[in-house]
């Protein structure tokens, strides 16, 4: 006889709405769909936003109600995922607005369009506004009878035996045993615990023989002998004046430790103190044989932070200190180099108090071209160790104006991006988009910068910039050997290129009848002339400098 009892069941309500969504993404370039030139992809994620929409008929359907709108069962749902939970503004029928947050699924953009986009690095941030459909769910809990049946218990049951088949073997570390069968009682049963025989490796009889995989392991091992052996030599070589000593201490203790006295027994323990710390300092000698193989380098490397060498200068009479970072780089044929990027450490202290104490302020554009005017006027004297380095790279790889300009900028390009702001590096400070997606996201930035920039000889000396930073120095470079540049601001953009007047291909702008190809200065690997199209607008870009202005 069955029983009932009651149970809750859930059942999924869905409420469907549209209106129109607004929020901010960033994004990332798809390599694999992207040519690098006039035609990349992103992947996008967009990280805040909100829906505005009504409360009534034309924007909401209960579930009751219907499904979808009409006019989107034909789009797809949006692949990029809106952030969960979304803020709703609902406007009431009284005209009061009401907010809710609401997860929101299935949805759909149609109609959609992105604005206010910056570049920086491969990074692009901007916005997206367009209309939106979707879903939100609630459940709806109902009680409801249902019968169960009675569970019938019977005493038969089946007997159960777990010994397997005859023949079947069990393996336990060296030993096994089978299933057999009994003599006498005819009942299968495990047979007694042995011990596995091991075959024998030879030429005859049961063994296999010198197969290939002990050739491999002959090989291997013969290769591990070597390797060995190298680094002993390596380490020996290096360091034989430190270890001589040391052998001569151990084998002194050695001698000592075999002879039947009372000393004996104290040169033991000498002699294993000694061993412990001759291994040691073995193992260490191996750990930093590996980190530096050729300490032949007399300066170390410093990539992020300026590492100060003193030097003298060739006046007896006169000492500075040099600000050096060793670079290494490619250029855009994958052709290598490194050099010393240095700084006199008097010549960065000048040059950051000039910066420090200009009078002017950044109110209009007219205010930034003479602060950048400034900045370089003052800088492009002290930069001669630099001119220097790279006179010799051009010189040495017998490189043409279209090289020696690609080895300079390429050297720039690849320095890490830092955001540089003459304010807190705080995201909630600042409205632009780029901004704050980048701080958002754990970028390097300096704050409190006068002019949100540092001078050429400041950079050099910090390896420290984002765009108009690194345009500056680069236009001072390069104008310093004579070439044709200018130095490109954008309002709208809000960013900073370098143009050059050399026979490229790609975007372009005219200026004073003079063509300027557009460099990026801030990623590593774009080509003159390989501008993104959101920022390819050549109307919105305006020289702050002229190298070779026609008066």
């Amino acid at each position: 006889m069955s029983e009932l009892v009651i149970i809750e069941v859930s059942y999924e309500r869905r409420t469907y709405l549209k209106g129109r969504f607004k929020g901010k993404y960033w994004a990332l370039i798809d390599n694999e769909w992207s040519d690098g030139k006039r035609e990349n992809y992103y992947n996008l994620e967009i990280y805040e936003g909100e829906i505005v929409t009504k409360r009534d008929s034309e924007h909401f359907r209960k579930w009751q109600e219907g499904d979808e709108f009409d006019e989107y069962k034909c789009h797809e749902p949006f692949l990029t995922k809106i952030p969960t939970p979304v803020v709703c503004n609902v406007q009431q029928a009284d005209g009061t607005i009401r907010h809710y947050k609401i997860e929101l699924h299935d949805a759909k953009l149609s109609d959609f369009h992105l604005y206010n986009q910056l570049h920086e690095g491969e990074k692009l941030f901007g916005t997206i506004e367009g209309n939106i459909c979707g879903y939100f769910k609630h459940f709806d809990v109902e009680q409801k009878e249902v019968p169960v049946e009675e569970l019938v218990i019977t005493n038969e049951s089946e007997p159960i035996n777990d010994i397997p088949a005859v023949g079947v073997t069990e393996v336990k570390d060296d030993y096994h045993r089978t299933i057999i069968r009994n003599s006498d009682t005819g009942e299968r049963e495990w047979s007694k615990w042995e011990r596995i025989p091991k075959p024998i490796r030879g030429r005859s009889g049961g063994g296999t023989g010198f197969g290939l995989s002990d050739l491999f392991g002959f090989i291997i091992g013969i290769i591990g002998i070597l390797y060995w052996l190298f680094i002993a030599f390596m380490l020996i070589s290096v360091a034989w004046k430190l270890l001589l000593p040391i052998v001569g201490i151990w084998l002194f203790f050695f001698l000592l430790s075999s002879l039947p006295t009372i000393l004996s027994k104290l040169s033991k323990w000498a002699l294993q103190l000694l061993s412990i710390g001759f291994i040691l300092y073995a193992v260490f000698g191996i750990i930093s044989l590996f980190n530096n193989p050729f300490p032949s380098v007399k300066r170390r490397i410093a990539e992020n932070s300026p590492e100060e060498v003193s030097r003298k200068k060739t006046d007896p009479q006169y000492s500075d200190t040099v600000i050096a970072h060793y670079r290494s780089w490619n250029d855009y044929q994958g052709k290598k180099y490194g050099a010393w990027m240095e700084i006199l450490k008097s010549d960065f202290t000048k040059a950051k108090y000039n910066r420090l104490n200009l009078p002017y302020d950044l109110s209009n554009s007219y205010d930034y071209n003479r602060v950048v005017y400034s900045l370089k006027n003052f800088d492009q004297d002290k930069l001669a160790l630099l001119y220097s380095v790279f006179d010799s790279i051009k010189t040495k790889n017998n490189l043409n104006e279209m090289q020696f300009a690609e080895m300079i900028v390429c050297c720039i390009q690849d320095i890490p991006y830092t955001l540089i702001l003459d304010n807190d590096c705080n995201a909630r400070l600042y409205d632009d988009a780029f901004i704050q997606g980048y701080l958002k996201n754990g970028g390097k930035c300096e704050g409190y910068i006068k002019y949100g920039l540092y001078s050429p000889v400041e950079f050099s000396a910090n390896l420290l910039g984002d765009c108009d930073t690194r345009t500056l120095l680069l236009y001072t470079i390069l104008s310093h050997f004579n070439y044709d540049v200018a130095m490109l601001g954008s309002d709208v953009y809000r960013h900073s290129l370098l143009g050059i007047n050399l026979p490229y291909t790609g975007t372009s702008k005219i200026i004073q009848g003079k063509r300027y190809i557009l460099w990026e200065t801030t990623a590593p690997d774009l080509k003159p002339g390989e501008i993104p199209v959101e920022i390819s607008n050549t109307d919105n870009w305006q020289p702050n400098l002229l190298s070779k202005q026609i008066s």
